[in-house]
C-alpha cells in the first residue's frame, strides 16, 4: 500500500511538472544508461562519488558509477541503481535541511527514491522526483562543487536529459553449481534463488549480537563484511518476508521469535519490521530496539527480483 501511494503522488505530481506523459517511457531494465544533458553536452555524465555517495556531474569516462540502470516500481515509476554499487543502493534525495542534495542510499521505500521520466521532446526527458514535485533533476556544473541537485523546473538546460544507451553487458552467470535455499555460500545462508540457480539473496548466519534503533541497525548493516563482502544491507519487507518462509518455518536456521527491522519507512520516525515468528508486518518507532539480520545479492551487482505482496 505504501508503494502505491508514492506511485499516485508521483502520478499526480507530473501535472503540476508542467509536463503531461503522452505515452509510458520504458527502457530495458537488463541494460545500462549513460545519463548527459544538453547543457554540459557529452563531456560530463551523471556520475558517483564513492567516498560520500554524493551524485555528481563527472567528465566522462570509464567510471561504473556512471552507468545507470533504470529500475521499474510500476505505475510508471522507476528507481536509479548505479553499476559499480548494484540495485541495492539508489539515487535518494537527503532531508538536509534544504532538500536538494542526492546521495545513493540502500534501497527502501522512501518516497525520495522514485522518480518519474518525463518526456520532453526531441529525444530529450525530464526526471520528476517522488518527495520534491516540483523540482527536477539538474546537472549544472559548478568547478567548485560539482553536484547534481534538485533545483525548480524551468526552462533550463541543466535540466533537460539524454539518455543513452551503455555497451555494457550485464552481470554475467558465473559457471559453477547450482546453489539453493539453505546452502551457506559467501558468508551467509542463501534464503532466495531464482530460475537460474546462479542469483539470489543471502542473508547473514547470525542476528548482530544487540538489539538496536532503526538507524544503528543501518549502519551496522553497511559495515558488515562477512565473508570478505562489503555490500551487505538491512533488508526489505518482501525480503524478510521470504526469510521467514524459506527458512525459518522450513526450520533451515535459526531465528528469534521478534521483531526485525526492514530498511522501509512509514514515515518520518516509524519504519515496517517483521515478526520472524508468525510473520506479521508492524511499525516501529525508530529508536525502538529490534533484532537486526544483513542481507546481500549474490553475485554482486545483480538484478533479483523476488515475489511480494
Amino acid at each position: 500500500m505504501k508503494k502505491q501511494r508514492y506511485f499516485m503522488l508521483l502520478l499526480l505530481s507530473i501535472a503540476c511538472f508542467r509536463a503531461v506523459m503522452a505515452q509510458q517511457v520504458e527502457f530495458d531494465e537488463n541494460k545500462f544508461y549513460r545519463l548527459t544533458n544538453i547543457w554540459t553536452g557529452e563531456d560530463y555524465s551523471l556520475d558517483v562519488n564513492l567516498e560520500n555517495m554524493v551524485i555528481s556531474m563527472a567528465p566522462t569516462g570509464a567510471s561504473e558509477g556512471q552507468l545507470w540502470k533504470i529500475m521499474p516500481q510500476g505505475g510508471g515509476a522507476i528507481k536509479l541503481a548505479c553499476k559499480s554499487q548494484g540495485p541495492g543502493k539508489v539515487i535518494d534525495v537527503i532531508n538536509d535541511g534544504t532538500n536538494n542534495t542526492m546521495r545513493l542510499t540502500d534501497n527502501a521505500g522512501y518516497s525520495g527514491q522514485y522518480w518519474m521520466i518525463v518526456p520532453s521532446g526531441e529525444g530529450l526527458y525530464r526526471f520528476a522526483n517522488g518527495w520534491q514535485t516540483e523540482k527536477a533533476l539538474d546537472g549544472n556544473i559548478d568547478p567548485e562543487n560539482p553536484v547534481a541537485f534538485l533545483n525548480p523546473v524551468g526552462n533550463i538546460a541543466s535540466q533537460f536529459w539524454r539518455i543513452t544507451e551503455a555497451d555494457v553487458p550485464s552481470t554475467p552467470i558465473a559457471p559453477g553449481p547450482k546453489l539453493e535455499v539453505g546452502m551457506k555460500a559467501d558468508g551467509g545462508i542463501v534464503f532466495y534463488v531464482d530460475e537460474t540457480g546462479q542469483r539470489g539473496l543471502i542473508c547473514a548466519e547470525e542476528d548482530f549480537g544487540e538489539d538496536m534503533g532503526f538507524q544503528q541497525a543501518m549502519q551496522a548493516c553497511e559495515n558488515y563484511s562477512s565473508g570478505g563482502k562489503n555490500d551487505w544491507r538491512l533488508p526489505t519487507l518482501n525480503e524478510l518476508e521470504v526469510m521467514y518462509v524459506n527458512l525459518r518455518k522450513s526450520g533451515k536456521t535459526h531465528f528469534q521469535n521478534q521483531w526485525y527491522w526492514s530498511s522501509e519507512k512509514l514515515d518520518e520516525h516509524n519504519m515496517w519490521s517483521l515478526d520472524l515468528l508468525h510473520g506479521e508486518r508492524f511499525p516501529h518507532w525508530e529508536e525502538d530496539p529490534s533484532h537486526v539480520r544483513a542481507v546481500r545479492t549474490f553475485p554482486a551487482g545483480a538484478t533479483v527480483s523476488i515475489p511480494g505482496k
